[in-house]
């Protein structure tokens, strides 16, 4: 049987990156078996590989995820967490603890919606300082080093009023008890402030605030993401659109730790306050 011509290929090839390359040179022949080979025939063959370097302009497809994880446990980068909330009972929620105040306050799993599987609601009950949380460990992380990612999917099926006034948080806090976040960075939304989403970062409780033009609606899902890098800025974005910046008050220092949060705090009137959690994720690379 005669030669086959050489060729080359490409296993992985575009404008921005190449896996493998490599050429071929061999015959074709018929083993005693009946198995079609490679280079063994009446020509020397010759195989040359050669891998080439991955390009740092890669870019993943719109919407997909791609993080450099630490494997040795040194904290090299990552995700640290991704609830979906799809425990039984919020006993076995993994990492958060809930936390409530008040006659008829409660954080319960709810029934999942079409795209939406595994959701949480919050319920102030019907104290007029009642409360509800769901809070990781309080001081389990310290800005200054990498970006820390924080992204969750929320909605406020009604919305604060002066007769039925709450304030909700979301984001880097750590203050499950009643009041504002001590350190931090996070968004908050009550009618006393605004009727559009605000953006906070907190040190030892001097904070900035920072109305965006985002009106908050009720009964939306809205998804929240704050994008903290070192402590020079926090980046905030509502649905993947960039609502601000803040680079003021926040710290790396011993005792400025802050946690991941959501919380919904009533200040006035007896009729629930609730908010719904579709997922919480948070990111460190």
């Amino acid at each position: 049987m005669s030669n086959i011509p050489d060729f080359t290929f490409d296993l992985v090839s575009g404008p921005t990156m190449t896996f493998v390359s490599g050429s071929i040179s061999a015959s074709a022949y018929l083993t005693s078996t009946g198995r079609f080979g490679f280079g063994i025939d009446k020509s020397t063959p010759s195989v040359d590989f050669s891998v080439n370097s991955v390009t740092s302009s890669y870019l993943p497809a719109s919407g997909i995820d791609i993080f450099k994880t630490s494997q040795d446990g040194t904290g090299a980068g990552g995700v640290i967490i991704v609830e979906h909330f799809l425990a039984p009972t919020t006993a076995l929620i993994n990492t958060f603890a809930t936390t409530v105040n008040g006659t008829g306050a409660s954080v319960v799993i709810v029934p999942g919606l079409v795209g939406r599987p595994g959701i949480i609601q919050q319920s102030t009950g019907t104290t007029g300082s009642g409360r509800a949380s769901t809070l990781s460990q309080a001081t389990c992380i310290l800005f200054g080093s990498g970006s820390y990612i924080y992204e969750s999917e929320i909605n406020l099926p009604i919305l604060s009023t002066p007769s039925q006034r709450y304030t909700f948080y979301a984001g880097f806090g750590g203050i499950s008890a009643s009041g504002d976040m001590i350190n931090g960075a996070y968004f908050q939304y009550t009618d006393a402030s605004s009727n559009f989403w605000q953006i906070k970062t907190s040190t030892a409780s001097v904070r900035t605030t920072t109305t965006t033009n985002s009106l908050v609606t009720a009964g939306t899902w809205y998804k929240l993401k704050i994008i903290v890098t070192d402590i020079s800025t926090a980046d905030f974005y509502i649905n993947d659109i960039y609502v601000g910046s803040i680079t003021t008050n926040m710290s790396s220092a011993t005792g400025r730790e802050t946690g991941i949060i959501v919380k919904i705090e009533k200040s006035n009137g007896s009729s629930p306050s609730t908010s719904l959690i579709d997922y919480i994720k948070v990111v460190y690379k």
